[in-house]
């Protein structure tokens, strides 16, 4: 994961790693200014942070973002003039988002939360609710 890839806000958790306090271990916490910096300075000096990781969509993480079911194996989030559905392949376990954009179907494969709060950032400029 790239300091680039990080918005002030998302959420990220700690992995169970010995570098990393006992209590600390797979918690979330809320990405500040401070931590995209330091990704960022250990990336430009060539170290890898990788006590910290992003975390994996699931569809209880959807319904806590505020997404509702929509269809055998889709969750939707309606927005004033768009829709955002996210279409789980359970065979591959993998989530895929497609969403409309003034009449216009785009795909992508999402993977983590802050990729989400990302994408919902760009449609609504409003930080995504979740509620953990």
């Amino acid at each position: 994961m790239k300091a680039e890839e990080l918005r002030i806000g998302n959420i990220l958790q700690y992995r169970d790693d010995e570098r990393v306090k006992v209590h600390l271990r797979g918690t979330p916490f809320v990405v500040s200014a401070d931590d995209i910096l330091f990704l960022s300075e250990q990336e430009s000096q060539g170290n890898i942070v990788d006590y910290v990781e992003p975390i994996n969509i699931t569809k209880e993480l959807l319904f806590k973002c505020g997404f509702k079911h929509h269809n055998t194996d889709e969750c939707i989030k309606e927005y004033k003039s768009e829709s955002m559905i996210i279409e789980h392949n359970e065979y591959l376990n993998e989530f895929n988002l497609m969403y409309e954009l003034y009449n216009e179907v785009k795909y992508s494969e999402l993977n983590y939360v802050h990729d989400i709060q990302n994408l919902h950032y760009i449609l609504t400029k409003e930080e995504l609710k979740i509620k953990l």
